[in-house]
């Protein structure tokens, strides 16, 4: 699975219009090569980490533990293809979002595009997002992808935010709960016209 995700954010305008005085909310861009036995599809994944004994919103599912009290729900989904891992130079993946416009992830392969939009009003991303995590990682449930021994990759993160600014490198700083058996490598970031950070992982 290909993942980008925002950055696990307070003081979104989507919590008052859920009726929660206080919510955490985060979104993940998503291109899963099969998902829950559906095949290669596109989309986004939106959560919700309300107070711990409030419900979800409709049309929301809960996922409670002892630590927090989340709700999530997808966007709608477009079908992809499956690419293999050894194509992987050819795979991009991109995410958008605009105030009280539309959220959008689209992921490229090679020459062909599959793209998803839903409201931004879903979470309201678009007023705190502030960070940006990418990675290969399983496909769901806090799985794990597993690279052959000697595997390498190098991660490009591009950033358009208006600026010509560097972004930082955050080590260990995402949200996301798969992961892949690779060790986090050297990492540099990059102002100018198109900033970006660029960094290795191995095994």
């Amino acid at each position: 699975m290909l993942s980008g995700a925002t950055n696990l954010a307070n003081a979104s305008p989507a919590c008052a219009h859920y009726g929660y005085a206080s919510c955490q909310v985060w979104e993940q861009f998503i291109y899963s090569s099969n998902y829950v036995g559906k095949g290669a599809q596109v989309f986004m994944q939106n959560w919700m980490f309300i107070p711990a004994h409030a419900k979800c919103p409709s049309g929301w599912s809960q996922y409670r533990t002892s630590s927090y009290n989340g709700c999530y729900k997808n966007s709608s989904a477009v079908n992809s293809v499956t690419v293999p891992a050894t194509q992987l130079a050819n795979m991009k993946l991109a995410g958008a979002v605009a105030e009280n416009g539309n959220d959008t992830v689209t992921f490229t392969n090679g020459a062909n595009a599959y793209a998803v939009s839903e409201a931004d009003s879903t979470l309201d991303i678009a007023y705190v997002w502030k960070q940006s995590e990418f990675n290969i990682v399983g496909n769901g449930g806090g799985s794990a992808a597993t690279f052959n021994t000697g595997s390498s990759v190098t991660v490009n993160v591009q950033v358009n935010d208006g600026s010509t600014n560097a972004p930082s490198c955050l080590a260990n700083a995402g949200s996301t709960g798969e992961t892949n058996n690779l060790n986090l490598g050297s990492c540099s970031a990059t102002g100018g016209a198109s900033p970006y950070i660029q960094f290795t992982e191995s095994n």
